[in-house]
Parts: C-alpha cells; sequence; structure tokens
C-alpha cells in the first residue's frame, strides 16, 4: 500500500469500528417503549442510544433471536476484537462456526420459555402471565424448538425428538462451534505460548526477506521476489493486525528490521514451502495455511496477480480497503441493508400470532401504515376573481343599507370562505345580522351563517360557500405534523377548519361526545373518521371499544376488530346490560383504583410496579395497566324507544358524570335530535358536542343550545362545540369503506379477537346464560302461587303498599334462587324499569345483594330462613 492511500483506509475503519459500537449500543439500550414511537403512536423522542435506525434493528434481532441476541451480540464481539488483535490467525469455516452457536443459543433459550419470562416481559416478547408463549428464542427458535401453545404447534425439532433431545442438539451445537471458534482466534495465545510463529528459512539458512518499511518488496532483473506465505496472507487477509489495519507494518520477530537488497537478490532458487510458508505453485497446500478468503473484489482482484511475474519496478504489497464484514445471522444475505429481511414470511406469521395471545400493552403490536389510505387528489384553490366579485358584492351590500364597514379580510377554507367586516365604532354588530337574508339574496348563496363578532377577533365574519369545494380526505390529515406532533391522550381527527387548519380533538378532555345531524350530513363519515383515529393510536391492549350499531349496516364493517371487548351489539334490547355493565365496570375500576391510591387511570397505569400483588375486593391480583374503555353509540334514537329508556338515560348519566377518571368515554349519535331522544340530562352530561346540518333551528338549539347548525352545508360540514363552549366550523375528513376494509384486516390479521361475555349478558350482573335445570318455560302460570314454606318469609319481608308484583317477584326469587332485572322481566312480563323498581326495593331490605364486582349474580341474603320441608316428607 502507498502512502498516499493511508489515510483512506484509515477513515473507513474508523466508521467501521463505529458501527459496531453503535450496533452494541442499540442492542444493551433497547426498551419496548420505543415500539409505539416508532410506530407513530406516541410523539416522544427514542430512548435507544443508537436512535431510530439502532432502535429498528435491535427490535429485529430480538424478534427474530430473543434473548438469545444478547449472547450473540457478545460472540460477535468477541470475534470483531480478535480481528483487531495483530496476532496470525487461521479462520477456516468460521463463519459456519458462528452460526452453529448462533443456532445453539436460538434453540437453548427456545426449549425452556417460562425460565426467561421476566426478561422476555421487558423486552415486549412475552407475558409474565403466560409464560409458555413467550419468545425466548426469538421467532426463529419458537420455529425449531417452542413448546406447544394455543395456535402454534410445536416447534419442528422439539417435535420429533422432544425437549430434553433438543436441549442435547442445542448444547452440542453451542461446544462445538466455541471449540472451532476456539482453535481459531485463541489457540495461539495457550498453546503457543502467546508468541507470533517465526517466519520460515531456506534450505540455505537464509532468513526470507519480509516487505520493507515502506511496504515495496525488494526485485532483482532475473529472479522474482520471494514473498513468505505466511505474511502474504496476513497482508491480504481483512482480518490482520491493528497496525497493519491502519497503514503500518507490523513488526515481524526472528527477521530483522532491514535487510540488504543484494541478500534477497542472492537468492536464485525458487524457496521450498516451510509450514508457514508455501510457495504459489503449490495451491493444494496454500488452501490448508491461509485463511479463508473475504469476497471483497477489489482484493480478489490484487490476490490473482501472479507473484512470480518480473517488475523490475517495486510493487506494493496488496492491503486490504476494508476490514471483513461481521458474520452475518442466517438468512440475512438476500438483503443485509434491511434489518428485517433475516426474518422469513411464515416466521413473522407464527410470531404475530404469538403476539395476540399476549394481553399486555408492551406487546409489539404494529399501527396501521399511513400508505393504506388513498392519496388525497389535488385540490384547486378559489377563484380569486370570484373572490373579488364576491368582497366587491358585499361591499355593496353594507352600503346600501348604511353600515359603515370595510371589507378587510378573507380566510378560504375547503368548503366555505369567510369574509371578515370591520364595523366603524358606534356601528352594532346587531345592524350585519339582520340584513342576513339580504346578503344571502346579493351573494346568489344558498346558504350564509354570521359571526357577530369572530371569537377572538373585532370584526364581524360571514361565511359563505365557495364556488369550487375541496375534499378533505383523512390521509392528508394523518401526514400532517399537527398529527405526528399532537399532545392529546386520546386525539381523534376532525377535520379542517375555515383556514384550512388541521383540527384534532382530545376525547380525554372532552370526556364524553355528542354527534347528531340529519341524514346525509356526514355523521355516519365522522364515527368512522373518529374510530380510525382511535385505530390509529392504540393497540388492542391499550383500547376497548363497545359498538352499538342497531341500524346493523353502519359498523358492520368494523366486526373482525381485535379492540372489540363485546361483538357488535345490534338488538337494541340488549344495550342497557351493555350500558349497565359499562357502570358496573366503572365501579370495579374506581375500588382498583382505590386499592392502589391512583386517583385517575393515567397515574394508575403510570404507577410503578406494585412489590408484591395487590388484590381487589375479589381476591384477584391488580392488573398493572387498563385499557381505554370506549362506547360507541350510533343510533340513539332506536335505543330510547325502547321500555329500558330510563335505564338507558341513567346509565349515561353514571358513566358520563364519573367515568373520565376510571377511562370510560361515551360517543353518542344520532340523526333524531328532538328533546325526547337528547334529553336534558344527557345534553346536560356530554358537554363536547358535534352538530351536522339539521331540518330546524329548533334541532339545532338542541344540540347546540343555539342556532346555526340548519344554515350548515352538508356532507361533512359541522359545527364543533367543545368543553370550554367555544363553537368552531369544520370541514370533516373523507374516509372510504375501501379504506376502512383494508385498515380492519391490518388490524385484525395481527391480533385475535377476545370477548368479554358478560358484556350483553341478560342482565346487569353478567349472570351466565341457564343451564337447561331451571328453565322458565317448564313453569305455567299456576306454578307463580305461594308455597306452603315461603308464606312466613314473605309475609315477613312485605310492607304496607306492596303491590302483588313485589309479593309474587319475592316468592320467585325465593323459590328459583335467582335475582335479577331481566330474570324478573321476564317471569312476570313486566318492564325494565318495573323489574328495576323492584329489585332496589328487596335490596334496600336486605333481601338480596348489590351486583357483584365481576359480573357476577347477586346473593339472596335471607336463603337460609326459608322453612323448607324436609324430604322426607
Amino acid at each position: 500500500m502507498t502512502e498516499e492511500n493511508t489515510p483512506v483506509f484509515k477513515i473507513r475503519y474508523i466508521f467501521a469500528g463505529l458501527a459496531v459500537l453503535l450496533f452494541i449500543l442499540s442492542i444493551f439500550t433497547y426498551t419496548s417503549a420505543d415500539l409505539a414511537v416508532l410506530d407513530g403512536g406516541i410523539s416522544e423522542p427514542v430512548k435507544n442510544w443508537a436512535g431510530p435506525l439502532g432502535a429498528h434493528i435491535s427490535r429485529a434481532f430480538f424478534l427474530f433471536f430473543g434473548v438469545a441476541t444478547y449472547p450473540i451480540v457478545m460472540l460477535l464481539l468477541l470475534c470483531a476484537v480478535r480481528s483487531f488483535i495483530p496476532w496470525p490467525v487461521q479462520r477456516k469455516g468460521y463463519i459456519l462456526s458462528i452460526l452453529t452457536v448462533i443456532v445453539g443459543l436460538s434453540l437453548i433459550f427456545a426449549v425452556f420459555p417460562a425460565e426467561f419470562v421476566n426478561t422476555t416481559a421487558k423486552l415486549g416478547i412475552g407475558h409474565a402471565g403466560e409464560p409458555g408463549k413467550a419468545l425466548s428464542g426469538g421467532t426463529f427458535g419458537a420455529l425449531l424448538a417452542a413448546p406447544a401453545v394455543e395456535g402454534c404447534p410445536e416447534g419442528l425439532i422439539r417435535r420429533c425428538i422432544g425437549p430434553i433431545g433438543t436441549s442435547i442438539c442445542a448444547i452440542v451445537f453451542i461446544l462445538s462451534g466455541l471449540f472451532f471458534i476456539f482453535m481459531s482466534d485463541w489457540k495461539i495465545f495457550f498453546f503457543d505460548g502467546g508468541k507470533k510463529k517465526s517466519v520460515g528459512k531456506n534450505p540455505s539458512g537464509s532468513d526470507i526477506q519480509p516487505p520493507t518499511a515502506s511496504g515495496a518488496l525488494p526485485s532483482s532483473g532475473s529472479v522474482p521476489p520471494q514473498v513468505p506465505q505466511e505474511n502474504h496472507s496476513a497482508e491480504e487477509n481483512p482480518r490482520k493486525g491493528l497496525l497493519s489495519m491502519f497503514g503500518r507494518k507490523e513488526p515481524v520477530s526472528a527477521v530483522p528490521e532491514s535487510v540488504p537488497v543484494a541478500e534477497m537478490n542472492a537468492v536464485s532458487e525458487p524457496v521450498p514451502a516451510t509450514v508457514s510458508n508455501v510457495p504459489e505453485s503449490v495451491p493444494a497446500a496454500e488452501e490448508e495455511v491461509v485463511s479463508e478468503p473475504v469476497p471483497e473484489t477489489g482484493n480478489n482482484v490484487e490476490e490473482t496477480a501472479p507473484a512470480s511475474q518480473e517488475n523490475p519496478n517495486p510493487v506494493p504489497v496488496p492491503t486490504p480497503s476494508a476490514p471483513a464484514p461481521s458474520p452475518a445471522p442466517a438468512g440475512n444475505a438476500e438483503n443485509p441493508d434491511d434489518p428485517y429481511s433475516h426474518t422469513p414470511k411464515q416466521m413473522v406469521t407464527r410470531s404475530t400470532r404469538r403476539e395476540v395471545m399476549m394481553p399486555d400493552s408492551s406487546r409489539p403490536y404494529e399501527l396501521p401504515p399511513v400508505a393504506l389510505l388513498d392519496r388525497p387528489k389535488e385540490n384547486r384553490g378559489e377563484d380569486e376573481g370570484y373572490l373579488d366579485l364576491a368582497r366587491a358584492t358585499l361591499q355593496a351590500t353594507l352600503d346600501s343599507f348604511e353600515i359603515n364597514g370595510t371589507v378587510c379580510n378573507t380566510v378560504v377554507g375547503p368548503r366555505i370562505t369567510r369574509f371578515e367586516i370591520d364595523l366603524q365604532p358606534g356601528v352594532r354588530v346587531e345592524k350585519v345580522t339582520q340584513i342576513q337574508n339580504n346578503i344571502a339574496k346579493d351573494m346568489r348563496a344558498e346558504s350564509i351563517r354570521i359571526l357577530a363578532p369572530v371569537p377572538g377577533s373585532d370584526t364581524v365574519g360571514i361565511e359563505l360557500p365557495n364556488k369550487v369545494s375541496n375534499m378533505v380526505f383523512l390521509r392528508e390529515l394523518m401526514e400532517s405534523e399537527a398529527w405526528r406532533t399532537t399532545k392529546a391522550n386520546i386525539p381523534i381527527i376532525l377535520g379542517k377548519d375555515v383556514a384550512g387548519k388541521v383540527m384534532i380533538a382530545d376525547l380525554a378532555k372532552a370526556p364524553h361526545l355528542l354527534i347528531a345531524g340529519s341524514t346525509g350530513s356526514g355523521k355516519s363519515v365522522c364515527m368512522n373518521t373518529l374510530i380510525m383515529s382511535l385505530l390509529y393510536r392504540f393497540s388492542p391492549f391499550e383500547l376497548k371499544l363497545i359498538l352499538v350499531d342497531p341500524k346493523y349496516v353502519e359498523l358492520e364493517i368494523y366486526r373482525p376488530l381485535p379492540h372489540l371487548i363485546t361483538p357488535l351489539v345490534n338488538d337494541p334490547t340488549k344495550v342497557p346490560y351493555a350500558l349497565r355493565w359499562g357502570v358496573n365496570e366503572m365501579e370495579h375500576r374506581y375500588q382498583q383504583m382505590a386499592r392502589v391510591k391512583a386517583k385517575n387511570l393515567e397515574a394508575f397505569n403510570n404507577r410503578p410496579p406494585d412489590p408484591e400483588p395487590v388484590m381487589d375486593e375479589n381476591g384477584d391480583p391488580i392488573p398493572q395497566k387498563l385499557p381505554l374503555l370506549i362506547i360507541i353509540v350510533d343510533e340513539l334514537a332506536d335505543i330510547m324507544m325502547t321500555e329500558a329508556k330510563k335505564d338507558v338515560e341513567t346509565s349515561i348519566c353514571r358513566i358520563a358524570q364519573k367515568g373520565r377518571a376510571a377511562g370510560i368515554h361515551l360517543v353518542i349519535a344520532t340523526q333524531t335530535p328532538r328533546k325526547d331522544i337528547i334529553t336534558g340530562v344527557i345534553k346536560a352530561n356530554l358537554p363536547t358536542k358535534i352538530a351536522f346540518k339539521v331540518s330546524t333551528g329548533m334541532d339545532s338549539r338542541v344540540i347546540l343550545d343555539s342556532q346555526g347548525a340548519e344554515k350548515l352545508l352538508g356532507k361533512g360540514d359541522m359545527l364543533f362545540k367543545g368543553p370550554a363552549g367555544e363553537m368552531e366550523r369544520i370541514q370533516g375528513s373523507m374516509v372510504s369503506d375501501p379504506e376502512i376494509q383494508k385498515i380492519a384486516d391490518f388490524v385484525s390479521s395481527q391480533v385475535e379477537q377476545h370477548f368479554d361475555t358478560t358484556v350483553v349478558l341478560e342482565n346487569e350482573e353478567g349472570e351466565a346464560p341457564d343451564d337447561g335445570q331451571n328453565s322458565f318455560s317448564d313453569f305455567e302460570p299456576e306454578d307463580d302461587g305461594p308455597m306452603d314454606y315461603l308464606k312466613t318469609t314473605v309475609n315477613k319481608y312485605l310492607q304496607p303498599g306492596d303491590d302483588e308484583n313485589v309479593r309474587k317477584a319475592l316468592e320467585i326469587i325465593l323459590r328459583e334462587n335467582k335475582a335479577s332485572t331481566s330474570y324478573l322481566q321476564r317471569r312476570m312480563g313486566i318492564g325494565y324499569n318495573k323489574a328495576a323498581e323492584i329489585i332496589d326495593k328487596l335490596e334496600q331490605r336486605g333481601i338480596v345483594s348489590a351486583p357483584l364486582a365481576g359480573g357476577q349474580k347477586r346473593n339472596i341474603l335471607i336463603f337460609d330462613e326459608l322453612n323448607r320441608p324436609s324430604e322426607n316428607n
């Protein structure tokens, strides 16, 4: 190597060492919390010391090799360090030895996943509650040696030779691979006394001359220079000493630093081969001694030059242009630049199925990519000539009614344009509102809305429809900076305001939402946008949904979502049970938060790990985290027309009043905004409202407590009223059914559905279905008469004023040992509200217990007082 090329190789090796260091840092600073950041779920900096690239690479290694990544990285680090030590090496079959050790490590970690459950839980590839499903050996080890779990068969090797045989194979692989690595790299330090091999001699006894200090070989006119084979291989081998790597020649013991050129020229015959020196005329012997070549194009070209060719000029000794690459993991040969290319497709599928079984928010879960959404069409701006004409017309209208004001500003949005009027001092804003119809006539507008004044401004705003309307697509909002950097805890995309600004609401601050509008106004599209926003932010372990769709078709596309805690609720008569379950879940969460002294769900989920399991009132351990629960009701009118209207109203109000701290939120939608549907109690407890176009100003007042919604344009044009009472006009985003289908398929392909069967059982306490032994269809009406052994107890607990229904209900409860509202409703043929009233009376008198947490039925507290006849009678 010439002197002028020395700095090039220095820089190259410095960057190679830096890459090795960053790779090691990325592995040992990996945290599963970076997954949500990388997927766009959380706007926080990546905690990995090697940044996002290091987080991606470490994520791929842990997913493919599991806990075995740590010893694998240490092995690769040891091999890399050995390459920098200036001692000769003979690495025949070296990469194969490393791969053998890697396979053995993956197998041994995969055979016993329960032993490493704590580590896998921290890495996000396992869960402490299900140790058998931990990816301790990664997807590679799971494919070969994992035990059988639900949804995944045994590994291929384990299925053939069992766990003991698999463990023996793994140990043999590890020991044999380490043995060959030791013999290649470290044998010289232990068996050769820690000394380098001396350069051999020719039969005449003269030392063979190494390269000179300048890197050139001595030459003569008739005799080709003879280079010691060992030293020549060391110069060509990328895995050479530290000094030669930076352009400096290694000092060779047993060879003087300078030998006269005449002494080299005295060699007139070829040098016979010794143990460490083999001439190029013996290729077979050379293959046995020279270490395994590295496939680098530049080195190969230089190495093919014949060494015996005459060259009167000094010939530089070939030196490598780059160090040998570290041995790559198996399967990474196709695309070494892609950190995920080493994972076969079927292994990804197997790993994903394992992730499904982990009810842990730290499990790796891939949020839907924005690329699944359709690209927005190019929007056309409003014609400037039309805007100038509209401003002039509006100014002329103001002048004709002698209103001293000037059109000072124009704000163009996707669907409407706001013209702002600066009134002169002393001009009342009511003058502008009084000529609203005249302005609409002069402007030839189908709809007009006046803001007197514009919130936060000293101007009066007049909003008119655009001549050219532009659609707002969900993808462009998802790709916006506002969505990527939002600090909302539960962000929901609404659309764009009048100025084209992306509008995002925080459901956590709302904390409940009422959506109303007539048919075709955009209410259903808004619901789809809301659900899509949730799917793009939360995994099924962070969010649970209850979707109520009495119309059967609006939310049917979301049926396969793993976020659902219960199947779609289509029967309006079952909605009261789902809402009552939500009330019970809210109370249960409050009891759990009280046990760990947390005031809200955020404090509950962010608390430090409990040193010892904390038990709830039922003796069950309190989980470390609880998911959000959002109940979405698509059509409230159908539910309020059932017999359980009062119970539905009560449940909605209870959840709305106390659900926020427990992480339970309501989204109620209706296309019939009447007073008997959106009652005053419901409206008062749902402070955040979205109003689409309605038919009358009265309907607008029911929703917003003010007029304005009747003047909207429809097709996504909405008025958003926040919890503080501020009003914003927004054009909602558009998302099509094919887009929704792609997102639903993407999410459902990763995680299987797991339902809570107690959500919509036919009583509010979550009573299990009848097993047939106590079927009420077997009883005739005359069987409901009092029995002798019940008379005493029934009469004891009856009070003055009780009607026949209370007596009959008490007899049925004591005889059948079942107490629930829905049971009495069916058994006695009365309404739900009446049955609930009777149950409440019996609970106050101490006859039945309160609803038990966890979906269990009520207990009958006086059952032991019954004086039943003995079986002998």
